[in-house]
């Protein structure tokens, strides 16, 4: 996964340098045209919008590959293996028990997960339900809490990773989500949506992104790596 994290790391540097290149040219007063459009700054900022949306699929993207991970860990494993964290999120994603329908309703669906748990019959193959919400920093916590994966970043990017005033008093990766969506949902034009944003501070959001993503996928990969997913196996 890390390698496929480079590579989208190298195509976000790519469309990254096009629109510097096409800013510093328009900076200079060169006339600059494409057929018969003349380009202008309002090109740069749906460039800008744009970079936004590419670097937030790339955080999606990774964060898909993690939850099919996990789910494909937990499927090639039996119930009775499963931690306590483990067991919880699949039922949450399983969502068999509910308080819906009538009495014998219930009663199948409570029927079918003890089959499943204790017989291990007709178990559904599950991948871990994602928290609600867009994928952020705060959310990525969230979910590797309820698995009980230990993201270990460094203390450097914890700092970086601390609100600021330039990100709208939030944390870059909230900042990421919230403007991702503003733009995604029509909230903002692609004209608009990054008009406040220089290239420079986009950059820097793209390396505490690429950073963050980087650990977070060394921390799933070690938990799953190491079957922390599991029970101790007992030694006589």
């Amino acid at each position: 996964m890390t390698t496929e994290l480079d590579d989208r790391r190298e195509e976000f540097d790519t469309h990254h340098l096009l629109a510097h290149a096409l800013e510093a040219r328009l900076v200079e007063g060169e006339p600059l045209s494409l057929g018969s459009v003349a380009l202008s700054a309002r090109h740069v900022s749906t460039l800008k919008s744009g970079l936004i949306v590419h670097l937030y699929n790339v955080e999606e993207a990774i964060m898909s590959r993690i939850v099919r991970q996990f789910g494909e860990a937990i499927r090639s494993s039996t119930p009775r293996t499963w931690t306590e964290n483990t067991l919880r999120e699949w039922l949450r994603a399983s969502a068999l028990i509910t308080t819906e329908g009538s009495e014998d309703t219930r009663l199948q669906a409570a029927h079918r997960t003890f089959a499943a748990l204790v017989f291990e019959q007709g178990l559904e193959p599950k991948d871990p339900k994602k928290p609600s919400g867009t994928w952020s920093d705060k959310l990525i916590y969230r979910f590797a809490e309820r698995l009980g994966v230990d993201l270990n970043y460094p203390p450097e990017l914890y700092r970086q990773l601390q609100p600021e005033p330039h990100w709208g008093d939030q944390s870059p990766l909230e900042f990421l989500a919230e403007r991702r969506n503003a733009l995604a949902h029509g909230r903002q034009s692609f004209e608009t949506g990054a008009r406040n944003l220089t290239l420079e501070r986009i950059r820097e959001l793209a390396d505490v992104t690429f950073e963050f993503l980087s650990h977070t996928i060394i921390g799933f990969e070690t938990h799953l790596n190491g079957n922390l997913h599991l029970r101790p196996v007992d030694v006589a």
